[in-house]
């Protein structure tokens, strides 16, 4: 697709990602999965249908510009319905030192190639984050809660956790009375309340989504909790277990479900069943009074709280995580797009 007499902007092919790797690595970073690890791109970006990446390239005479890369929502359920089309940009990366509008016109290019106008991302820079909102995207930052195990008095990963409990929420939350159940997948599962709620979700999502981004998963295990009302799943958690020095710690990286059935849920059972010192969720649209009813507690980095997200390597640092989107107000988390992606 001719965009200018400089430069194309297309599909990244087959025989074009290992200059896209490399491209990376010389401009960003050489040790980051996108420019280190082709099984992983392989695994997040290729169409072997289609003999396609996810990946939007700008090439000129003198090589590449720029790349873009992408993940629909129909790359995990291919029989979405087109109009719940909805994409997360990951990787938006020019030539160091190029000067021109090449990351602007491969952004413009997307929604053309993809047929999709619903378009968002997490993680994105301050600098593009100005971007994204000059240009009509609504902008924000995932608040991070944390809810610590009652068992645990001598802390190995969370740093600055020195309140007394009398001055936590979690104190004066009582122990949720909904049970959490393993469940091996969505698909085909018995519960109408947990279908309607991703039948009305903004950003679309659905059971073969969520089987084949967590469940067949070949870098992380995933574990899915449906959270119990009346005998059925009504509502469910996607969780993964991360680990430094000798301790274990919980992430919630996505929720399926109303509110109100994380608030009464019992949390501390999946911090007991893997010895983790704590639970920590990013999340934005998540009403606050339900999380602090369910226990859990903001990260404000105040008082030399840190909850870390970094692990792989791990960093002991808050880490802010913002996000940019163009569609219906929604509930974003870090498991969208490619924040929770080996590293």
């Amino acid at each position: 697709m001719p965009v200018n007499s400089r430069y194309t902007v297309k599909k990244c092919g087959a025989e074009d990602i290992s200059a896209v790797m490399d491209f990376f690595g010389e401009n960003h970073d050489p040790t980051h999965s996108f420019a280190a690890n082709k099984r992983f791109v392989d695994w997040q970006y290729y169409m072997p249908d289609a003999g396609e990446y996810n990946i939007l390239i700008a090439k000129g005479d003198s090589g590449m510009l720029g790349v873009l890369a992408y993940i629909p929502n129909t790359f995990f359920d291919s029989e979405m319905l087109p109009e719940r089309k909805f994409i997360w940009t990951t990787n938006w990366l020019v030539k160091r030192g190029y000067k021109g509008f090449v990351g602007l016109d491969l952004l413009y290019s997307l929604p053309k190639h993809e047929n999709c106008e619903n378009i968002g991302t997490v993680g994105q820079t301050a600098a593009s984050g100005m971007f994204y909102q000059k240009i009509g995207y609504r902008i924000g930052k995932l608040e991070h809660y944390f809810f610590v195990n009652e068992n645990v008095g001598n802390f190995k990963v969370l740093s600055g956790y020195n309140w007394s409990c009398a001055d936590t929420p979690q104190a004066d939350a009582e122990r949720g009375s909904l049970l959490l159940k393993p469940i091996n997948s969505l698909i085909g599962l018995d519960s109408p309340l947990i279908l309607e709620y991703l039948r009305n979700a903004e950003p679309c999502k659905s059971p073969a989504f969520f089987e084949n981004k967590y469940v067949k998963n070949p870098f992380y295990k995933y574990y899915i909790y449906g959270i119990i009302s009346e005998g059925k799943a009504a509502a469910a958690m996607v969780c993964r277990v991360a680990n430094h020095n000798g301790a274990n710690v919980v992430r919630l990286v996505e929720y399926i479900g109303r509110a109100e059935y994380l608030a009464d849920s019992r949390l501390q059972d999946i911090l007991d069943e893997h010895n983790a010192e704590y639970m920590d969720f990013y999340c934005a649209g998540v009403p606050h009074d339900m999380l602090c009813q369910a226990g859990f507690m903001q990260n404000t980095g105040e008082q030399g709280l840190i909850v870390p997200n970094y692990f792989e390597p791990f960093q002991n640092s808050n880490i802010e995580i913002a996000y940019a989107y163009k569609f219906p107000e929604c509930c974003i988390f870090k498991g969208d797009g490619d924040r929770d992606h080996p590293r």
